[in-house]
């Protein structure tokens, strides 16, 4: 059997992204990987205030997190948050996308329109 092309150093702390980390299932995703101890970097894009309430719910119970601001459809963006978040940990060993946007509409209003 081979061995695999990656190896992961167990002994250090384990670090994720979350993104949309802040609200909703990203919060509930956080708070999990934080309470597996799991070094957290939760980002936001307009949700500074909820972003910062996770990281110190996290703080709170001994965990490690940051908050993180990036429009993730800035590629720039999304390449600061990356080294960020190994600039804060040393380490980036898992990216869970939980981002999502939501628009109001009505059902008077309301169009298929996907958005790629």
């Amino acid at each position: 059997m081979t061995e695999p092309a990656i190896h992961h150093d167990r002994s250090r702390r384990q670090s994720v992204l979350v993104t949309g980390g802040a609200r909703r299932i990203g919060r509930a995703v956080a708070l999990g990987f934080a309470a597996r101890g799991w070094d957290v970097a939760v980002h936001h894009h307009e949700s500074k205030r909820e972003a910062q309430e996770v990281v110190d719910q996290i703080a709170t119970r001994g965990g490690r997190a940051i908050s993180l601001c990036a429009d993730l459809s800035n590629e720039e963006q999304v390449r600061q948050l990356v080294l960020a978040c190994v600039k804060a940990f040393g380490r980036l060993d898992c990216v869970l996308n939980c981002a999502s946007r939501f628009e109001e509409d009505t059902a008077q209003t309301f169009t298929y329109n996907p958005r790629v």
